[in-house]
């Protein structure tokens, strides 16, 4: 039984686009105001906890969300089924969320908290990734580029985002090349969404010459080329022997469907928050390839998104992009300080770059989320769901 308590319109903005705001500036706080422990700087604890609990809290009480009912029928199911239905698994969904619902139904009785521990999870998962960044990156810029570019994605792609966020976390084994490290975070991952065991093919086309080197680059002028037909030659296994895959295992048999479609030209529109940062990287690629910690990494990373939007237009593949959206958000969120390091007047530069970005993501939020049928009718009105 829950306590359910329905905002207004007004309120329910209000609460989503509060939390952002009021997480990005409790995570700009904690960087200002830095602790020293063992003789590094690292983020306030207290306030990065305040931003951490600003989005968790919205995220893990909430009463409502995109695929809610079908979120609500899988809990259902099991409770019904109980010891019977591990028998008659299909597959689907997967299975740690699988186990997340059966801690639900046997620890809690309330499917609230198929809510709550997938919050918890993806959100820990994500903070953990981006504290880790603090001193290479404008954390409180971070956060709000977040919270405005996939945050709310998360009221309703649950799995996906579970898997989103340990990828993230895992990022650190892209950056040590520590494959085997890498490789059991994907399978972690795909096991609470099947798209993240893609990331295993991705990592070595990823890591391949993966360190900046001018003179080679200078020398080997073939390197991008290279890097484009890898990419492609990667695609174009997976969307053959993936059917071959689909068809011969149950477990994947919904996905099998997919490969009847293809994208179009909105396809390529859903990655239109990060055109900006695609001229910016352009512009200064040799001051991010030196300046940013593995800056030449996550602009490769850049580029295969691209690349896997491009694909997208021909295979089913536009989800896989979202693995790629926190090396984006580094890779803005660094961008100040080669900023304040070229131009004549600093701080007048990077101050206008961030009213910039706070435009241009609280307006791509409202595009992307709110002017989106099928999400603002779910999102609104808010309704807090507290277990009782």
């Amino acid at each position: 039984m829950n306590n359910i308590i329905i905002l207004n319109e007004f309120q329910s903005y209000g609460v989503y686009f509060g939390s952002i705001i009021g997480a990005s500036l409790f995570a700009a706080l904690s960087s200002k105001y830095f602790v020293i422990r063992k003789g590094k700087r690292c983020l306030n604890s207290i306030f990065w906890v305040i931003s951490f609990f600003m989005l968790f809290i919205p995220l893990a009480f909430r009463g409502g969300g995109v695929d809610h009912i079908s979120y609500v029928n899988y809990y259902n199911t099991i409770d019904n089924l109980r010891e019977i239905y591990l028998p008659v698994y299909n597959g689907t969904p997967e299975p740690l969320f699988v186990v997340i619902n059966y801690i639900a139904v046997y620890i809690f009785g309330n499917m609230q908290y198929v809510y709550i521990i997938s919050a918890l999870i993806t959100m820990s998962f994500t903070y953990k990734a981006f504290s880790r960044m603090y001193g290479r990156i404008n954390i409180g810029l971070c956060i709000f580029l977040f919270g405005t570019s996939y945050y709310l994605f998360m009221y309703g792609l649950v799995r996906m985002f579970i898997a989103v966020s340990i990828i993230t976390y895992a990022y650190k084994y892209i950056e040590e090349k520590k494959t085997l490290k890498f490789i059991a975070f994907s399978c972690l991952a795909g096991l609470f969404h099947y798209s993240a065991f893609l990331m295993i093919p991705l990592y070595f086309a990823i890591t391949y010459k993966m360190n900046y080197d001018k003179e080679l680059l200078k020398k080997n002028r073939t390197h991008y080329f290279q890097i484009f037909f890898i990419y492609s030659a990667v695609f174009l296994v997976l969307y053959y022997l993936f059917p071959i895959v689909a068809k011969s295992f149950g477990i994947y048999e919904r996905y099998a469907v997919y490969f009847n479609s293809s994208g179009n030209i909105f396809t390529i529109i859903s990655i239109a928050d990060k055109f900006f940062l695609i001229i910016l990287v352009l512009i200064y690629k040799e001051q991010i390839y030196k300046t940013i910690i593995n800056g030449f990494l996550y602009s490769k990373m850049l580029w295969l998104m691209v690349i896997i939007i491009l694909f997208s237009l021909l295979l089913p593949i536009t989800r896989l992009s979202y693995f790629f959206y926190p090396s984006c958000i580094y890779l803005y969120s660094a961008i100040p300080k080669i900023i304040s390091n070229k131009a004549s007047s600093a701080s007048a530069a990077v101050g206008l770059y961030y009213i910039v970005l706070s435009i241009m993501g609280l307006s791509w939020l409202v595009y992307s989320v709110f002017s989106a049928n099928s999400w603002v009718l779910n999102l609104i009105p808010y309704s807090f769901s507290f277990p009782i």
